[in-house]
């Protein structure tokens, strides 16, 4: 639906001649006090909003006559009226969105005047707004602060560009609410100037496309609108590459036009900045703007990142310094391979001499690249985004290095260590200096610990005196805790340590006269897991009996529920009574650390103490518990660790129960503890 806002004056042509067969456009000036060009003017905008809903239109004739005799056998004021609200409502949002984006602030008083609407129906379309414009990127909440200026200059022109574009070709128009707004910002400049500087612009870069003047204009008529509010362009990137291009010779030299048009001065920043918009239709062309095909850039920037970090043993991915490297360093090259403009093949002959491998893999990453430009990438070019990766694999080995001797410390002490450790161990290339509690960390020489990696929310005043980087994980080592951690360790690339490992036997070992000896070391390599502890370990349903299966309605507070949970065990004497007030003492002292996803809770305290054995309890709870931070939990496994490696196969098999929604549905639906306890024996078939 195309929205056309509806305006009082609008509202009282339509009860004029609603009730009338015909009428003249004198006669209806007179009647409402406006003008005959007003009249005309509603007219058409009343017959545009008949004909998108299919409504008879006003018939206009000679000598001024209006035949509204259709109009008002068909008119139903219900119907009507809801179709006004409609158009509206749309036309009222699109307004207040670009006096947010221009302004960055909304006063909802002066707003719901300015609309004659409620403050509520102007806070409602607001909260519609930010919900819509933060899937773009752009964040609202009053400040745009948070926001890249161009980030919001290129939305606005991806949004409005049709509105504003009007203007280059007729000086007043007042189709709607975002024509009125555009039409006043403009009030104060020479549109002729304006026309002026881009005739001289486009003779001297010898564009043939027609578009080109519309394209520049709504930039231009976009950065006026910020720019005369103060919001200026604060970092302006590939400034070197900018300078040197004639382009900004170009532009320099004809500022002065429109600083007189618009009143205004540019700054470096602005003028780089226009040039880069010229630069980018020259390299684009209108039909994918740069303002809409940003978007693909910056996706296939992180493909290309992606790609190359496959084969590498950090993980690159999250290193903002190359993304923005790389996006700011695609503008240049898009602009020398679209005019076939080469840079120095020594360039190229130095990175193939020192690293072949990367250049191939680089290379193979930008193929993507080359299908958005329509041209082979040469190797120069293919050079300098190497030197890019090149410099973010030493950065994050340098920086990630620091931090190879990790402390860790779990909630309750080991509950959960062994599983914790044995993640980092396998993902990352570290050396766990010890596995402390909390309570044992505040006596602990940190002098050779580079981080420490705890499970637990430790308070400010022990984080202050310990004085060394924190990282707070999940005991369930996530996606979001894995993203933490790359931050600071290097990862392990498994297959190229075991790979080594093969080499040097192949070299020590005598291949010929030892090959039994070789085929059994080569075993234990490629097969190197913890056999022994496997061995030990037994799996969730050898832990759950019976007797130590619970269904509840509710629980009047989470300290309860997990009492509930752990009373089967004390009467068993497997667990004391003191294990489930450490459980509750911990969580109340430093958060709850023990809830998994999608409502699943794994309560647990430190081993040894207070547990006479290993075991396990569960509580199904039919009406969901709520704990600190609000997160609500319907199944609970309490757990008893008598020893550091009992548990670890089981609480794996906990985390992977917790990622089966179907299954958690089912134990949801199960309503006495001898079917769930069934349930729970049937996990390992």
């Amino acid at each position: 639906m195309i929205s056309v806002y509806i305006n009082n004056r609008l509202l009282k042509v339509i009860e004029f001649l609603k009730n009338k067969d015909e009428a003249t456009i004198k006669e209806t000036a007179v009647a409402l006090k406006i003008s005959e060009k007003a009249v005309r003017y509603e007219i058409d905008k009343l017959n545009f909003i008949l004909a998108v809903n299919k409504f008879p239109e006003i018939k206009k004739e000679s000598k001024g006559r209006l035949i509204s005799r259709e109009f008002s056998a068909a008119y139903d004021e219900k119907v009507f009226l809801e179709l006004i609200n409609k158009n509206t409502k749309n036309d009222r949002k699109e307004y207040i969105k670009l006096r947010i984006l221009l302004d960055e602030k909304i006063n909802f008083s002066r707003m719901s005047d300015e609309l004659d609407v409620s403050r509520t129906t102007v806070k409602n379309d607001v909260s519609e707004i930010e919900k819509e414009i933060k899937k773009d990127g752009i964040k609202l909440n009053n400040n745009n602060h948070d926001n890249e200026e161009t980030d919001i200059r290129n939305y606005i022109l991806k949004n409005y560009k049709e509105n504003i574009n009007k203007f280059f070709y007729m000086e007043e128009t007042e189709s709607g609410l975002i024509d009125t707004l555009v039409f006043n910002e403009l009030s104060g400049a020479d549109m002729d100037m304006i026309r002026e500087f881009l005739n001289r612009i486009s003779e001297e870069i010898e564009n043939k496309d027609n578009n080109f003047y519309e394209y520049i204009f709504s930039y231009l008529i976009v950065a006026y609108m910020r720019i005369r509010r103060g919001h200026l362009i604060e970092n302006m990137k590939n400034k070197s590459f900018l300078k040197n291009t004639n382009e900004y010779i170009l532009v320099s030299g004809q500022i002065k036009i429109l600083e007189k048009s618009f009143g205004i001065t540019y700054a470096e920043n602005e003028v780089l900045q226009l040039v880069d918009y010229i630069l980018g239709f020259i390299s684009y062309g209108y039909n994918t703007s740069i303002f809409e095909s940003w978007i693909e850039i910056k996706l296939l920037v992180q493909e290309i990142i992606s790609e190359v970090n496959n084969y590498t043993d950090l993980d690159i991915t999250s290193d903002e310094e190359l993304f923005n490297g790389l996006l700011n360093h695609i503008k240049p090259v898009i602009y020398r391979m679209k005019n076939s403009l080469g840079i120095e093949e020594e360039i190229y002959y130095e990175a193939i001499k020192a690293y072949p491998e990367l250049f191939d893999i680089v290379k193979n990453a930008l193929k993507g690249l080359e299908n958005l430009i329509g041209k082979k990438i040469d190797n120069s070019e293919i050079a300098l985004f190497t030197i890019h990766f090149l410099a973010s694999i030493e950065r994050n080995r340098n920086f990630r290095n620091k931090y190879r001797n990790i402390l860790l410390v779990c909630g309750g002490g080991y509950g959960t260590s062994m599983l914790v450790g044995k993640q980092l161990e396998e993902n990352y290339d570290i050396n766990i200096t010890a596995t402390l509690s909390y309570m044992e960390l505040l006596d602990y020489n940190l002098e050779n610990v580079d981080l420490i990696i705890s499970t637990l929310t430790l308070n400010e005043h022990l984080t202050e005196k310990i004085n060394k980087p924190i990282v707070k994980i999940t005991a369930f080592f996530t996606v979001e805790d894995q993203e933490k951690l790359n931050i600071y360790l290097v990862k392990k690339n498994s297959y190229k340590e075991k790979m080594n490992k093969v080499l040097e036997l192949i070299e020590e070992t005598d291949i010929v006269k030892n090959d039994r000896e070789l085929k059994n070391k080569l075993k234990l390599i490629i097969d190197e897991d913890d056999t022994v502890l496997i061995k030990k370990e037994k799996r969730l349903a050898d832990f759950i009996l019976e007797d130590r299966v619970q269904i509840i309605d509710s629980a009047e507070s989470w300290q309860k529920s997990i009492e509930i949970c752990g009373r089967p065990l004390i009467e068993k004497n497997e667990i004391k009574k003191d294990y489930i007030e450490e459980i509750i003492n911990i969580a109340e002292l430093f958060g709850v650390h023990f809830i998994l996803e999608n409502n699943v809770a794994i309560p647990h305290g430190e081993v040894f103490k207070n547990v006479n054995k290993s075991c396990i309890s569960v509580l199904s709870i039919r009406n969901a518990v709520t704990f600190p931070g609000d997160r609500e939990v319907f199944l609970m496994f309490l757990i008893g660790a008598a020893n550091i490696t009992e548990h670890v196969k089981s609480i794996e098999e906990i985390i992977n129960l917790t990622q089966k929604k179907d299954l958690l549905e089912k134990i949801k639906k199960i309503d006495n503890s001898a079917e769930l306890y069934k349930f729970f024996k049937t996990l390992n078939n």
